[in-house]
């Protein structure tokens, strides 16, 4: 087997994805320059970068939006990994924990976490508080999975073995646990930070009054291409240099390591029911039109499976999701195999995957948007020329002239 080589055409794979990013760049450009797309559906990358260095010298704009989201997202992340960590050691050392929240970690990968929100809202407040919580919840599942599958991967003879050397389970987890798990740690935190970006930015552009998913909501809102697509800049430049720096450091602090060398329902079922008493006493102690409890949600649920314009939109839903997933399988696959063949290029395109993951989707809805809505948009349009020139023929009897009597 050939060794992966370590350059080509006299590049680094970091090298070429620099390159695989210039060439995206200036393909964006000649296409926004081309004529071939309006102005309002895109402008080049130039205008982007010269209006995102000119927000850099706004104080309002550098504090009140960058930094905040900055900050957020650094706290989300950190908060996620001591959490995700903590959490998989207790599901590694007790069975009955890993039983009982096992269901739930795969459940959370399907949950819209954003739904919470005005939970959230209810019992903390408007503010940082939510938005943190709910960027923990959002990434915290994966680094709870990555983390589980590396302390579950320790040998059982070295667990016995330092059980029989008696042990403490503080040593044994500083010196045979965490140094075991760390590789798949390391791996998990990569997606943990990507998670944490698009949660918190997410939440800025739909329901936060400041930050960077603020900006680039409101500027879509305002009609501002410019400042929106700066917006994108920002996003997208962020997520890309977070992923590089945290590899860079992932990847320092493992050569640095290395070189210094029951049954199974009754736990979920019990956590269930003890999340649903919880549930109904929050419920009791807010405004049941604010915060409603178990049975008001069950009443409007089943209200509406008699409702056929709710049973369309959950078939529409169900139609798009399975379409969404049968094409990421398909993409995923073919583009797994690709990368799994060269590990050279697969260095220097994964950072891009990292960085697109970490970039929120919501955000480049501006982008998407505007273009699918110009169909129906130029079809409402004919009909109201229509119906104008249609009054102006036949204008209403009271609105006639009748002349003089």
């Amino acid at each position: 087997m050939r060794p992966t080589p370590r350059r080509l055409a006299g590049l680094s794979s970091s090298g070429w994805t620099f390159v695989l990013v210039a060439a995206a760049l200036g393909a964006i450009e000649w296409y926004a320059r081309s004529g071939a797309v309006s102005r309002l559906d895109l402008i080049p990358v130039s205008e982007m970068a010269t209006r995102a260095v000119e927000m850099l010298g706004e104080p309002d704009f550098v504090v009140g939006a960058l930094l905040r989201s900055v900050l957020l997202i650094l706290v989300s992340f950190a908060a996620s990994a001591v959490l995700g960590v903590a959490v998989a050691y207790a599901m590694a050392r007790r069975r009955w924990v890993h039983r009982a929240v096992k269901p739930y970690v795969n459940v959370f990968y399907a949950l819209p976490v954003f739904a919470l929100y005005p939970v959230m809202v209810v019992i903390f407040g408007t503010g940082v508080v939510p938005i943190i919580l709910l960027s923990t919840l959002f990434s915290v599942v994966i680094v709870i999975s990555h983390a589980l599958v590396g302390f579950e991967s320790t040998p059982p003879i070295v667990t016995k073995l330092a059980r029989s050397l008696e042990m403490s389970r503080t040593q044994q987890l500083r010196k045979i646990l965490m140094p075991s798990a760390l590789p798949d740690i390391l791996v998990g935190l990569k997606p943990g930070l990507a998670y944490a970006i698009v949660a918190v930015l997410a939440t800025e552009f739909i329901l936060a009054t400041t930050g960077l998913g603020q900006v680039v909501s409101r500027a879509y809102n305002n009609f501002n291409r410019v400042d929106m697509y700066a917006g994108i800049v920002f996003v997208s430049a962020f997520a890309l240099l977070a992923n590089l720096a945290l590899g860079a450091a992932l990847r320092a602090f493992d050569s640095k390591i290395r070189g210094k060398r029951g049954t199974a329902w009754v736990p979920p079922l019990f956590f269930a029911a003890a999340m649903v008493v919880v549930w109904t006493v929050t419920a009791a102690l807010a405004d049941s039109a604010v915060y409603p409890g178990p049975g008001q949600a069950l009443d409007s649920l089943w209200s509406d499976l008699g409702n056929p314009r709710f049973m369309t939109s959950v078939s529409d839903s169900a139609r798009v999701l399975l379409l969404s997933y049968a094409a990421v399988v398909v993409v995923g696959a073919v583009a797994g195999l690709l990368l799994g063949l060269s590990a050279f290029w697969s260095r220097a395109v994964l950072p891009l995957v990292y960085a697109l993951n970490s970039v929120p989707k919501i955000v480049l809805y501006p982008i998407s948007g505007p273009r699918g809505r110009q169909p129906h948009a130029a079809a409402s349009d004919v009909r109201d020329r229509r119906a104008m020139r249609a009054r102006a023929r036949h204008p209403p009897a009271v609105l006639r002239c009748t002349g003089p009597a």
